[in-house]
């Protein structure tokens, strides 16, 4: 009888023993699992669906990456669409940088930031998030990168293309072809961009405060420099082979430079190579080659 009872209270207890494991080890593991689940769904809705959002283009665009990720770059594209797009409203579209979101200080308004993680809990629900990334981002750049993806995705909130800088790199300013669907661009206007962008790239590289390290180390040689891009790589910038004082007229000439480059919301992007430069005016970028050559300008230092 004895031995009966305590066979029972052990076939009791390794019952009880069965039925906690299950509930705190297999059921965690459930709603592990269904979190991942969930988070994964939600990814594939923001990437995928083209239904889950309004095709409405928002009010407010965001560009963010880090930098040297071609940041600049899907920038000034953002920028001159939001321009074609309200080109009846021109004066309450802008284009400018900030660390921080406070509130929109144009109607329509294209921001770009390296820090998202200051932006993403207080952005409104339909806006689209554009970023740049790259493969050799450092780890914990990756990371914050990472993050701040993660963040927006569980926002619901929308990003409707991520530019890898190897991408960009190899398809150059054709790569706007990318965003034609996603805006709803017209072929014509398709047109200007593609006019602008042209010489707008050249310039970004060979002209300006921010050119190319490879091409202003031609111009004002610095020793145990460290060569970024070989003669033979497709990314070498080759701007010797241009006359830039050309090809800086061909852009003055441009649809999209003739019609915005003057609008104060939009000047400081639209019409330079980046932020930073003065006025092009037909001989902007020779003036800027010379005295880098002469006086050895640096980085981001005005050279005119």
């Amino acid at each position: 009888m004895v031995s009966t009872l305590n066979l029972l209270q052990v076939f009791v207890a390794v019952c009880l023993l069965t039925a906690t494991t299950y509930f705190f080890v297999i059921k965690r593991i459930y709603y592990f699992n269904h979190d991942l689940y969930v988070l994964e769904k939600i990814q594939m809705e923001s990437e995928n669906c083209e239904t889950c959002f309004t095709s409405k283009v928002p009010n407010l665009i965001i560009q963010y990456g880090g930098q040297r990720t071609a940041t600049t770059f899907q920038f000034q594209i953002l920028c001159l669409i939001m321009a074609l797009l309200h080109e009846d409203e021109i004066n309450s579209v802008g284009c400018y940088y900030s660390k921080i979101f406070t509130k929109m200080v144009y109607k329509y308004s294209v921001i770009k930031t390296h820090t998202l993680k200051n932006f993403v809990m207080d952005l409104p629900a339909d806006t689209w998030v554009f970023m740049t990334s790259s493969n050799n981002l450092k780890p914990e750049k990756k990371l914050v990168y990472e993050w701040s993806k993660r963040k927006t995705i569980e926002r619901h909130i929308r990003i409707p293309f991520i530019a890898e800088i190897d991408i960009v790199s190899k398809r150059g300013y054709f790569i706007v072809y990318e965003y034609q669907d996603i805006f709803g661009l017209s072929d014509k206007q398709m047109e200007y961009l593609l006019e602008y962008l042209r010489y707008w790239e050249i310039l970004r590289v060979c002209c300006g405060v921010q050119m190319s390290s490879d091409w202003r180390n031609q111009l004002s040689p610095v020793s145990n420099y460290s060569q970024h891009h070989d003669p033979h790589s497709p990314a070498y910038p080759a701007c010797e082979m241009y006359n830039i004082s050309q090809v800086e007229n061909l852009m003055l000439k441009t649809y999209v430079f003739q019609t915005f480059s003057q609008i104060i919301s939009l000047h400081h992007v639209i019409g330079k190579p980046s932020t930073a430069d003065g006025e092009l005016n037909g001989t902007y970028c020779e003036r800027c080659q010379a005295n880098i050559t002469m006086n050895n300008i640096q980085f981001n230092i005005p050279c005119t």
